[in-house]
C-alpha cells in the first residue's frame, strides 16, 4: 500500500507523494496514524541530538506534532523531505520555546524565594522595610548603589554600570554576589 511504501522509501516519486497527501486530506485514520509514527521518530531523534531526553523530549515532539496537524491543511508539500524539514522546524521552535520558559522561570526563581508581605499588612511592611535597610548597612557602598539603581529606582544594568564607571557584566555579578549575602543573612537571622 501507499502508506507503508511511502515511508520506507524516502525517495518515493512525488506523484506516489501527492497521493498520499491527497489520502491524508481526504483524514484516511491509518494515513494519519503512519504519519504519526514517521513524524514521532524523526522529531525524537532530532531532538535527540539536539541533547533534549526524557519526559522534556516527550512533551516537545507531542507540541511539535500536534502543531503540525493544526498547520497541515494550509501547507503545500512537493516530497518527503518538504514534509519532514517542516515537521522539524517546527520541533526546533518549540525546543526553542521550552528554553526560554525554563529560563524565564529561572529568572525569577530567586525573587519567589524572599518572603513578600501582604499588602494590607502595614505592620509587616515597615518591619521588612526595616530589615531590608538594616541589611543593606552590611554591604558596600557600590553594592548598595547597584541594589537601590536596580530596585528602588528601576535602572537598567546598564545605565548604572555606566554611573559607576564599571563594565555591564561586573555591575551584574556585584548584583548577584550581593543578592547572595542578602539572601544568606536573611536565612541566618
Amino acid at each position: 500500500m501507499i502508506i507503508l511504501n511511502l515511508f520506507t522509501h524516502i525517495n518515493t516519486e512525488d506523484n506516489e507523494f501527492i497521493q498520499f497527501i491527497g489520502v491524508l486530506k481526504s483524514k484516511n485514520k491509518e494515513a494519519w496514524d503512519n504519519l504519526y509514527f514517521v513524524l514521532s521518530r524523526v522529531i525524537k531523534n532530532y531532538l535527540i541530538s539536539r541533547g533534549i531526553h526524557g519526559q522534556e523530549r516527550e512533551n516537545i515532539s507531542q507540541d511539535a506534532i500536534s502543531l503540525f496537524y493544526v498547520r497541515f491543511p494550509d501547507c503545500e508539500f512537493e516530497n518527503y523531505k518538504k514534509l519532514k524539514s517542516y515537521a522539524v522546524a517546527i520541533a526546533d521552535n518549540k525546543m526553542k520555546e521550552s528554553f526560554r520558559q525554563k529560563k524565564k522561570e529561572q529568572k525569577f526563581s530567586n525573587i519567589d524565594e524572599l518572603p513578600i508581605p501582604e499588602k494590607d499588612d502595614q505592620f509587616v511592611q515597615a518591619e521588612n522595610e526595616i530589615l531590608v535597610k538594616a541589611l543593606m548597612k552590611t554591604l558596600k557602598l557600590q553594592e548598595r548603589q547597584i541594589l537601590y539603581g536596580f530596585f528602588y529606582h528601576g535602572e537598567k544594568l546598564n545605565g548604572i554600570a555606566s554611573r559607576l564607571g564599571i563594565s555591564e557584566e561586573n555591575c551584574r555579578i556585584i548584583k548577584f554576589r550581593s543578592l547572595q549575602k542578602l539572601k544568606k543573612l536573611i536565612t541566618v537571622k
